[in-house]
């Protein structure tokens, strides 16, 4: 069941490093297949499909399984994290025989995984934290749970345990930071500026779905041959992801409180960076997608991010380079 485990979630590391990021969000065990070299697949990517459908209605972005997707996925957030707590869940139901709802606790708040639970210690630990309530809890990405459950010894069991205050001094990214007043003092004439100002066009999306280069005098050609040779599949679903990210923008912007955070990781293939923040004392963890402007943001820098107090880390960067502003 270990090498099942980790051949899914080398197929969830390919999904979530694709640019755009793909999220399944529908993970359950009715949706795996083994081939018959044994090699695992997910099937049923319609998720994938009905989120674009979705946001381009009215935001929303619930989708998936009772029962096998997290919290935050029910109130309408989700995450690569999220896809890491529904394979869990699976796993969780694939080897006790039971559906995720025989261990929940008896407040019905959070899956416990059993100690007598078969595959070992490791395989125990990894499922454990994949299945945690805060997505900054769980593993920043599907190789970081790969590489858990190759090498138990290297995996944290409470990263919160040996966690410190995020450092707020150092070199900040490029470009000029906003300052906010309480949610109850904004209006809807500040928060759709700060929205048009860091919304990403639908040309920049589509351009980074092709190239690793922004916007330049002969990108337009580019866009309009896109356009063509896909039948305009392409400028609908960028139209329709730049629709869902204005949307979330306009939520944490109205409601998010800002604060600073510190780069822990950028991955420029798929344009996603991980960044830390103090959250009242308490070190959270976030991830968000921000594209071809990655390139310009290092490790150790600070950025300013949007979170909503009590969202177990929920955020999304509010930053961008000068040059983008």
């Amino acid at each position: 069941m270990t090498e099942l485990l980790v051949a899914l979630l080398g197929v969830l590391e390919y999904l979530h490093t694709r640019v755009p990021p793909i999220l399944h969000r529908d993970i359950k065990p009715a949706n795996i297949i083994v081939r018959r070299s044994g090699a695992p697949s997910l099937v049923d990517f319609g998720a994938v499909r009905n989120i674009l459908l979705a946001a381009d209605e009215d935001g929303s972005t619930i989708v998936g399984t009772y029962g096998y997707m997290p919290y935050e996925q029910l109130m309408g957030r989700a995450t690569p994290a999220s896809d890491l707590y529904a394979l869990g869940a699976t796993f969780l139901h694939l080897v006790a025989g039971r559906p995720p709802s025989h261990f929940l606790e008896e407040d019905g708040g959070h899956l416990v995984v059993p100690a007598s639970l078969p595959g070992g210690t490791a395989f125990r630990d990894t499922i454990a934290r994949m299945l945690r309530a805060a997505p900054s809890e769980r593993f920043a990405s599907a190789r970081e749970a790969r590489d858990a459950l190759l090498n138990p010894s290297k995996q944290d069991a409470s990263p919160k345990q040996h966690a410190s205050r995020v450092a707020t001094t150092g070199r900040r990214v490029p470009g000029r930071w906003i300052e906010l007043p309480s949610p109850a003092m904004r209006d809807t004439q500040l928060v759709e500026k700060l929205v048009a100002e860091r919304a990403p066009r639908a040309a920049q999306m589509m351009i980074g779905l092709v190239t690793d280069r922004g916007l330049l005098s002969g990108d337009w050609t580019i866009l309009g041959l896109l356009s063509v040779a896909s039948a305009g599949v392409i400028p609908a679903v960028t139209w329709m992801l730049a629709r869902a990210r204005r949307q979330e923008l306009r939520r944490y912007f109205t409601h998010g409180t800002i604060t600073t955070a510190r780069i822990e990781h950028v991955n420029l293939e798929s344009g996603m960076v991980h960044y830390a923040f103090d959250d009242d004392g308490v070190v959270r963890h976030g991830m968000d997608t921000i594209g071809l402007i990655a390139r310009a943001w290092e490790v150790g820098m600070l950025i300013q991010v949007l979170h909503i107090r009590g969202g177990d880390g929920l955020s999304i960067v509010a930053s961008l380079p000068a040059e983008l502003n």
